[in-house]
Order: structure tokens, then sequence, then C-alpha cells
């Protein structure tokens, strides 16, 4: 074998295993953010069907991911989504902050219920605000040492959620049916900084926070208020969490 041949197997090399490297890295930001950031963030149990990672583009997608319904509802749940695209800068990969460029949601539902005057949705956007009110509480030096995602920070440029829907139960409609209604297109910016970062959890908790928020402003419009029974004490209910 020749010396430029050699040269060129070691550089080879050297490419794999950073590669390698990126992705089980990319691996253990995705099963952090599942397995043991999201249950603490919605305070309710949480899985996902499969992820995808790429192993050169810095893309990986996450689909079918289930949100359990918060305690007092039924056993169905509160929200799932069909995919979340996440685009990572992988030159960052190995720095203190990974930079993400764009995390997209897509087709994401929330099943509405409601029960002794408040709705399962608001109960989860209840737990996540709790959940970002602790976090702030324990920044800085004040933050736990065992928080399993402390030293993961990422800065995420923009968040977007696009097609999702929100189903109330045929329980509450005049109809005695189903409805479907549609929940405007939500983009955020800028979480975290490209110098200090946020950690996974509170880029989660901001994202669901925003869209459940979304989501019962949509069922406590106008439009829906037609459809519901009983419409204007269900319509009073979910403005008040608003005042």
């Amino acid at each position: 074998m020749t010396k430029k041949r050699k040269i060129i197997y070691a550089v080879l090399a050297v490419v794999i295993l950073a590669v390698g490297g990126a992705v089980l890295f990319l691996d253990e930001i995705v099963k952090t953010a599942v397995n043991n950031v999201a249950p603490k963030v919605t305070k309710t149990q949480v899985s996902v069907d499969s992820v995808s990672l790429g192993l050169f583009s810095g893309d990986f997608t996450i689909s079918g991911v289930d949100v359990a319904n918060p305690k007092g509802f039924s056993d169905a749940s509160v929200f799932v989504l069909s995919k979340v695209a996440v685009d990572v800068q992988m030159s960052t990969l190995m720095k203190d902050v990974v930079v993400i460029n764009k995390i997209e949601v897509d087709g994401a539902e929330f099943f509405y219920e409601l029960k002794s005057g408040k709705s399962n949705v608001s109960v989860l956007m209840d737990n996540i605000n709790s959940f970002l009110g602790e976090s702030k509480k324990k920044s800085g030096k004040a933050a736990k040492a065992d928080d399993e995602d402390a030293s993961m920070k990422v800065f995420v440029k923009e968040f977007t959620f696009t097609n999702g829907k929100v189903a109330v139960g045929a329980g509450l409609t005049k109809q005695g049916a189903d409805i479907t209604l549609d929940i405007p297109a939500l983009t955020l910016k800028n979480i975290g900084s490209e110098d200090k970062g946020a950690a996974i959890a509170e880029v989660i908790a901001q994202g669901m926070s925003a869209f459940s928020a979304s989501a019962l402003s949509v069922v406590a419009s106008d439009g829906a208020k037609a459809l519901l029974k009983n419409g204007s004490g269900v319509i009073n209910t979910l403005k008040s969490l608003f005042d």
C-alpha cells in the first residue's frame, strides 16, 4: 500500500468516526428530549414511534409523538403529532451551544375534553407553564446539578407549527358529532441565544405552551362557539384562562 493511499484511508477513517460521533450525539439529544425531558414538561406520559437520523445532513425526524391526557381526564391522548423535522447545524455539534436552524412540527392535533369547567388542553398548558416558572427559579447558580439536560444547550433559530388541528368531542357539540378546527400556523423565533443557549426542556415548553394557547384560542373563538353546547358557559370558562 502506497503512502498516499494510507493517508487517504486515514482521512476517511477520521471522517467516518467524526460523522458517527455526530450521529450518536444527535441520537442522545433526541432520546434525552423524548424520554427524560418531555414528561417533566407536560407532567404526563410521552411516547414516540420512531426517530430517523440523517448521517451527513444534520437533519432528523421524529414520528408519532403521543402525549397522554393529564390526570382526571380520559385515557385518550391530549396531543399527538405525525412528524417533527429538525435541522441541526452540524458544525456546532461539539460546541457548548448546538445551533438548530429549524424545528418544524407538522400535523399536530389536540383532542379537546371538558371536565368540571376545565379542559384537558388548559391543564396541559398549566403544567407546561408551571414547568417554565420552576425552570426560571432554578436558572443560573440555583439550577439543580441532577437536571438531565442541564449540560445540553441549544439555540433554536426557528420553531414552526403547521397544519395543526383541535378536535372537539361529540359530547360538547350541538350536532352531537366530533368537529375538527384548524389551528393557524405558528412561528417562534430565536429560543435561547448563540452564546448561552437554552435547555432542551425550555425549548419544548415554550413551543408547547404557545401551541396549546393557540388551540384554546381557536376553541374559544366565535366560530367555534356556535358549534358547542351551552356555548356561553364554555366560552367564558376558556376566555378566563387569558384574563
